[in-house]
């Protein structure tokens, strides 16, 4: 499929494109086997990316669709939660480095919860900036130059 993507993109004369960590392939049974199959698509689409000049604008990680986010991902309460949230961010954050993302979005529209009386929003905040906070070191630690945009 991204080869047929990238050959859309190109006949088409697409100049960037966006993508969040699960667009490129869905969840592993294991997290070291989805990062194996990250790190290969990885490869694939940085190849895809030289032959056409197709570049990608923005990047993130998804952290809706599974259902384990159900009640959040960076403002969950549960630990195990939170912490697979933010190794899932770091991964993304190493894909958008490796392929030269312009920028890396977080999509957090209503992390977990539908209305706003459900949750405490004071500690939710605080785990949400927790987050940002750690993915900025993060950022600066591997000299990743994209743009973070909330």
């Amino acid at each position: 499929r991204m080869m047929a993507a990238f050959e859309f993109f190109k006949k088409l004369g697409v100049k960037f494109y966006c993508a969040s960590d699960r667009d490129f392939c869905p969840e592993g049974d294991s997290y070291s086997e989805t990062i194996r199959n990250l790190e290969e698509i990885v490869n694939m689409a940085m190849d895809l990316q030289s032959a056409t000049g197709v570049r990608l604008l923005y990047f993130s990680a998804d952290l809706f669709s599974h259902p384990r986010y159900a009640n959040g991902a960076a403002t969950n309460p549960d630990v195990q939660v939170f912490s697979h949230a933010a190794a899932q961010v770091k991964q993304a954050i190493d894909m958008a480095k490796k392929l030269d993302a312009e920028n890396f979005v977080f999509v957090h529209s209503n992390d977990g919860y539908q209305q706003s009386y459900m949750r405490d929003m004071s500690k939710d905040m605080t785990h949400l900036s927790n987050l940002y906070r750690m993915a900025v070191r993060y950022k600066d630690n591997i000299g990743y130059q994209g743009q973070f945009l909330i």
